[in-house]
Order: structure tokens, then C-alpha cells, then sequence
């Protein structure tokens, strides 16, 4: 039997980062901050792109249950490919009762356009102005209103 060496990084054009912050309502509950930088492929040359993205989402969700995720793509350019939509839902039905994880996103110029248009089209139930915001402290306030929310649920 042969064995072929996977290297997830394949065909990869972006790097990651973890960290972590705090949601301002008590218990303050710990948000895991993805942040992604470089160039996202174009249309299909996304595809591995946004795959890796999602599987190091999701490495981060185990490593760490947050009670939320940021994405911080600030500093990744991206303007087109569908396959984007899969790190925007990691969190999707996350909990045993069927209810998502809490995820913003924070945007730039380098790809606001390119993620409103996805998540418009794309995503056809969720409201663009509710998960890409300018700021990392706007999408901190709506992480914590949508903790918040889950915890009422519960």
C-alpha cells in the first residue's frame, strides 16, 4: 500500500490566526477571533481557499468552545466564489438543539463588496447588514446580543 502525503495548506493563498476576547455581558463568555489575511482566489480558484478557511474554523471551535466567532477578514481580499459561504456558516446548528453558533464577520474594502454580494445571493435568509459589520466592536456588540438571545432559548 502507498501512502500520498496531504498537506492542507495546498493551493492555499491565505494564512490564519487565533485569538480570543471576551463578550461584554457577564459571564463574559470567550469569542474565538479568526483572523485571515492575503489573496482569495477568483470564482472556482477560491474553492481551496475558502475550504481551508472553514476546516481551521472549525479546528478552532474544537480547540477552544467558544461561545461565539469573529472573522476578522480585514486583511483577505476576496471578490467572488461561492464556495466563501462555507466558513461564513461553521457554526451552523452547532448546538444539539438544531440552534447556530453566533458568527460576525468584520469586512474592508478588500472585500466588502464581494462578501455582501455572496451573502445577498448566496445565503438568501440572512441579512447582510446582520453578520459583516465595519468594526470589530459593532460585531463584538451583535455577537453578545445573539449569545444573549441563545441563553434566553435555553
Amino acid at each position: 500500500m502507498e501512502l500520498k502525503p496531504l498537506d492542507i495548506r495546498e493551493d492555499v493563498s491565505i494564512q490564519h490566526a487565533y485569538f480570543q476576547t471576551p463578550l461584554p455581558t457577564p459571564p463574559h463568555l470567550d469569542v474565538l477571533v479568526v483572523r485571515f489575511n492575503g489573496v482569495s482566489g477568483f470564482g472556482c480558484a477560491n474553492n481551496d481557499d475558502a475550504n481551508y478557511m472553514a476546516a481551521m474554523i472549525h479546528a478552532g471551535i474544537v480547540a477552544w468552545d467558544p461561545s461565539a466567532i469573529l472573522l476578522d477578514l480585514r486583511e483577505m481580499a476576496y471578490e467572488w466564489g461561492d464556495m466563501m459561504a462555507n466558513p461564513l456558516c461553521a457554526g451552523f446548528r452547532h448546538y444539539a438543539d438544531g440552534s447556530d453558533l453566533p458568527l460576525a464577520v468584520v469586512v474592508s474594502d478588500l472585500n466588502r463588496e464581494g462578501l455582501t454580494s455572496l451573502v445577498t445571493d448566496g445565503m438568501h435568509s440572512v441579512d447582510p447588514a446582520s453578520v459583516l459589520f465595519e468594526t470589530t466592536e459593532a460585531a463584538i456588540v451583535q455577537l453578545d446580543k445573539a449569545n444573549n438571545a441563545l441563553d434566553s432559548r435555553l
